[in-house]
């Protein structure tokens, strides 16, 4: 992708689904620095505690059925 920012500018919501793996979390960074609301899990997140308030800056989830609900509500 030539330019990142064109695909999250047209975004309404991030969806980081990473329920295992370590480093950092490159995609939940990006989402932040454009300014999108993530929904992602436990391990998307793992880092970020201090810095990002779950259900207020991102929506930090547990697995497929949380997903969905996540996306629901910030969708509809």
């Amino acid at each position: 992708v030539d330019d990142l920012a064109l695909f999250y500018k047209d975004a309404m919501v991030i969806v980081n689904p990473v329920y295992a793996g370590g480093g950092t979390n490159i995609k939940f960074l990006e989402a932040a620095q454009m300014k999108r609301v993530c929904v992602t899990t436990k391990v998307g997140f793992r880092g970020f505690e201090g810095f990002f308030k779950d259900k207020s800056d991102c929506f930090v989830v547990n697995n497929d059925a949380e997903f969905v609900a996540a996306l629901y509500r910030l969708l509809m």
